[in-house]
């Protein structure tokens, strides 16, 4: 017994049929569904890693703040926003001080790396300091 693909309208025999999110697919829709499905995933993972690091570079530079909205949390339009001026602000700082290139002398294992983790010149020694 064939079954008609929800996507194309192709018919598809029972056995040679594909699931995404229980939408019955021929081989070739499925395929693209999956395909998008895994691209859109990688996307996202790419800005949550990107969110995160905008979020730990102004956590270190002293600089991380949210306005709160009448529920407590932060509205989704300044989220984004706040993402974006963390997103430049990571590229401006990484602009000041850039990432070593191949020819660059390596910093031996056993001493201390002065990369993003490092407090930037500008924020006080002060600040986020469990002492005071």
């Amino acid at each position: 017994m064939n079954l008609p693909c929800m996507n194309c309208k192709r018919d598809v025999e029972q056995n040679r049929g594909k699931f995404f999110a229980e939408v019955f697919l021929c081989e070739s829709c499925a395929e693209m569904a999956f395909h998008f499905f895994s691209r859109l995933t990688r996307e996202l993972n790419f800005l949550l890693t990107m969110a995160k690091e905008s979020i730990r570079l102004a956590l270190v530079q002293g600089k991380f703040s949210f306005p709160e909205g009448p529920s407590g949390e932060p509205p989704k339009r300044a989220v984004l926003e706040e993402i974006l001026k963390l997103e430049e602000a990571r590229e401006a700082h990484n602009k000041e001080r850039p990432w070593p290139t191949p020819s660059s002398e390596p910093t031996p294992p056993s001493a201390p790396s002065k990369g993003l983790l490092s407090a930037p010149a500008n924020v006080s020694s002060s600040k986020g300091s469990p002492q005071g």
